[in-house]
């Protein structure tokens, strides 16, 4: 039964890096997806990657306090 929960747990990651993947090559439509796509990098540790999908949302919609803010806490790790 072990085996069932590991294997099981690789196709959600699997399913989760796929999805972000995909995400990262659709233009995002607001500011709102743009939050989602840099929280997952945030779980992972990844925040080089969240503050470039942030700059890249801030080209987007410059003056997003969301946006912004966010910027302003990933920057302080």
């Amino acid at each position: 039964m072990e085996i069932w929960v590991i294997v099981l747990g690789t196709v959600i990651i699997l399913l989760m890096l796929w999805g972000l993947m995909r995400g990262t090559r659709q233009e995002l439509l607001s500011p709102e997806e743009v939050l989602q796509e840099v929280e997952i990098y945030r779980s992972y540790g990844r925040y080089k990657d969240a503050i470039k999908v942030l700059q890249r949302g801030l080209e987007r919609y410059p003056k997003d306090p969301m946006l912004l803010r966010t910027l302003e806490e990933i920057e302080q790790y």
